[in-house]
């Protein structure tokens, strides 16, 4: 869900992917955002602005992520 929303907004703050999971749109809770993050950044779907957090897998309030296009499976 964090993907379709952002998936074509180029950087985008931790406090709003927070935010969007913490309201009515979404099922989850806020304290799964991070964990699903760090899967997503070690599958290679986000990238995340190094100069926005001090250690590699961690998401401050004030990191920026960009959420990558899927690759399509090829048959």
């Amino acid at each position: 869900m964090v993907s379709r929303r952002f998936g074509n907004s180029g950087w985008v703050r931790m406090r709003d992917i927070v935010g969007f999971v913490q309201s009515d749109e979404t099922i989850f809770h806020d304290g799964q955002v991070k964990k699903q993050l760090k899967s997503m950044e070690q599958e290679g779907r986000i990238k995340v602005d190094p100069a926005t957090r001090n250690r590699a897998l961690s998401y401050p309030d004030g990191c920026r992520v960009s959420f990558l296009p899927a690759n399509p499976t090829l048959f």
